[in-house]
């Protein structure tokens, strides 16, 4: 009996490339579908959730879906812990196209490895070359050859913080790493690290067109151009420094800031060419955290009482206009995760993490899922 056509795209739709360009040649009859499945594969990749991970204490990693029909998306072979090395506690840095990126130590970072939670696979990457306590980093995966291939090649980009008048990029592509050095004009701004938990400032803010961001201590923005090897800053359009919570990020292809003063918080999009030297910024709305926090919770039943540090952790959505939020209760010790839609100015409850720790940070790594495998 003949399959039906759903049934066909079904079938096409979870292959390699490389199978359904043989299997072309070999069936007639199904040939006519093996075009509309690779197509359609690029539409179905989806942010299903997040990776929440504690930092300072020596907490389990845990993956929380955004909703219950995208928990139903995944295979059960899913790895919601990220425990692939036996005996050894992970730090998840970032994710790009369904890979992680993560290290062994939350400082002085040497040993990297890129994993893939929906199959598994991972590799380890030769030790970098500097030892360094504090580094910023970026990770960015591609398709080099998206409709004939499935196999993604990765780029790793890392300096030293602060970075000051000469600056070393380390990049990783090939399996091997690179040293660039480049000289700078940039001020040195102290910063106390026992006030200001790395964690706050060293997550990348994302890569664009092979442009990488990151917050820098000063009220700037750290900017690496991979493609043609230069690195220099912008300036952020609130004139704030390391010492309020901010946060960058690549949201619907366009780069996001967001910073917070009393009560308040602003988003910001890049306007400008990511490889202009010079930052032309669009606000594009402002928020009054407490009122959202209380419209947020007032019903959930959730931090009733004690003060609410409402930003202990805040990131961009990678698909959607929201901003995510962590709320914590110094007083009862609850965490939890709220969701801003910047587009209907409207908040809601995403999940509950459990009782927290105040000396604990926390980062917040959306991650997406491929209906389809993707291998390096």
């Amino acid at each position: 009996m003949e399959p039906s056509e759903d049934t066909i795209i079904d079938i096409l739709h979870r292959l390699p490339s490389k199978s359904l360009a043989r299997f072309k040649c070999v069936s007639r009859s199904w040939g006519q579908h093996v075009s509309d499945s690779r197509s359609h594969r690029q539409l179905c990749t989806r942010t299903i959730g997040l990776y929440y991970l504690p930092i300072g204490a020596q907490s389990p990693i845990h993956f929380h879906f955004t909703s219950s029909e995208k928990k139903n998306m995944v295979k059960e072979n899913f790895d919601e812990s990220v425990n692939f090395l036996p005996d050894h506690s992970l730090y998840i840095i970032a994710s790009s196209m369904g890979f992680l990126l993560c290290c062994e130590q939350e400082i002085y970072k040497q040993n990297y490895y890129v994993y893939n939670p929906a199959t598994r696979q991972s590799i380890a990457l030769p030790q970098a070359p500097i030892c360094a306590k504090h580094v910023a980093i970026g990770f960015n995966c591609k398709l080099d050859d998206p409709i004939n291939s499935d196999i993604v090649s990765f780029t790793i980009v890392r300096y030293e913080i602060p970075a000051e008048s000469m600056v070393t990029i380390e990049s990783f592509r090939r399996n091997v790493w690179v040293k660039i050095n480049l000289a700078l004009e940039i001020p040195r701004i102290d910063f106390h690290t026992s006030v200001h938990h790395p964690s706050n400032w060293l997550k990348s803010g994302g890569s664009i067109d092979g442009v990488f961001y990151w917050l820098d201590f000063g009220p700037r923005i750290n900017v690496y151009d991979s493609v043609n090897t230069c690195f220099w800053c912008i300036d952020v359009p609130d004139g704030l420094d390391y010492q309020h919570k901010r946060s960058l990020g690549v949201s619907r292809g366009v780069l996001c800031y967001g910073g917070t003063r009393p009560g308040l918080m602003s988003v910001w999009h890049l306007k400008s060419g990511v490889r202009d030297k010079t930052a032309i910024w669009e606000q594009y709305t402002t928020l009054s955290i407490c009122i959202q926090v209380y419209a947020c919770i007032s019903n959930s039943g959730l931090l009733k009482s004690g003060r609410i540090q409402s930003n202990r952790d805040m990131t961009f959505h990678p698909a959607e206009p929201l901003i995510l939020i962590v709320l914590y209760n110094k007083k009862g010790g609850a965490e939890v995760l709220m969701s801003y839609d910047m587009d209907k100015s409207s908040s809601k409850l995403v999940c509950d993490f459990g009782n927290g720790n105040s000396k604990t940070h926390t980062n917040l790594v959306p991650y997406e899922w491929h209906e389809w495998p993707l291998f390096l």
